[in-house]
């Protein structure tokens, strides 16, 4: 398939809309962004915490075409301005501490108390109905999206005009104990688990079978840092961040043969 290479720099958490779009923050609220996955380097992004200082970064997502939001810790959302390089605050009154984009127009929150919402163009953000609570969310840029439960169980959540009856989400099958999912299309998932007896890194092959993702160098040795975060562009850019954030790095990208993104499942 392909295999990782280390990227200078060490993050907290990462975001890759695409091979020109990849954002991320450290454990002292300080903002980065790439504009070349593989060539460029870190670009230091100006903080909206100003005097907020006592406050800290809880989420920070980018989309396929540039759009980047952030959350801090008191459930303030700011988007970035490309036009004048600055921070602007973005409506929210659902208390998110957590935010993904797919696009400009694909746009997920979750709040305190597990509930996901989706962002709509006229302003405003509309409840999705979970059973479950929520610990995480991924959106594509084709507005498909996954969310990850409370019970580390991944559902696919079913725009309406794809639901048969009253469901929302679906559960996708196939995998248990996930702690970390990362979606660019809905066609292109991966998943971290906490479970021994199954691969840390999975890719998701379709009717609900998972294959191991390889997390090994380009001479075939595993790595030995374990992979926490992983996230995943819509032209298959693949970025990670291991468990070694004490440095040197803690980054790595995913190269595959030939140039190419990881073969898609066919359902």
């Amino acid at each position: 398939m392909g295999y990782w290479t280390n990227i200078d720099g060490v993050l907290k958490s990462i975001s890759v809309g695409n091979s020109s779009n990849i954002w991320g923050y450290n454990a002292n609220n300080e903002i980065f962004k790439k504009s070349d996955s593989i060539e460029g380097n870190w670009q230091g992004i100006p903080s909206p915490l100003g005097e907020l200082s006592s406050e800290n970064i809880t989420s920070l997502s980018c989309g396929d075409d540039g759009h980047v939001l952030l959350c801090l810790s008191n459930q303030r959302i700011f988007r970035w301005i490309h036009q004048i390089q600055n921070w602007q605050p973005f409506p929210s009154t659902c208390g998110l501490t957590k935010v993904n984009v797919g696009n400009n127009y694909n746009i997920w929150g979750i709040n305190d108390a597990g509930t996901g919402w989706i962002y709509t163009m006229d302003a405003v953000f509309l409840n999705t109905q979970n059973t479950e609570p929520l610990l995480d969310v991924s959106v594509g840029s084709d507005g498909s999206a996954i969310v990850l439960g409370n019970t580390k169980t991944i559902y696919r959540y079913l725009n309406p005009e794809r639901r048969k009856d009253d469901t929302v989400y679906r559960k996708i099958e196939g995998i248990s104990n996930v702690i970390e999912i990362a979606t660019s299309t809905e066609a292109m998932m991966l998943a971290i688990t906490d479970d021994a007896s199954a691969p840390r890194l999975q890719i998701y092959r379709g009717e609900n079978m998972w294959a191991e993702f390889p997390f090994k160098d380009i001479n075939g040795n595993q790595i030995p840092e374990k992979i926490e975060k992983v996230s995943i562009g819509a032209d298959g850019t693949i970025i990670g961040l291991t468990d070694n954030t004490a440095g040197p790095s803690n980054i790595w990208q995913y190269i595959p043969y030939y140039g190419q993104p990881p073969t898609p499942p066919t359902d």
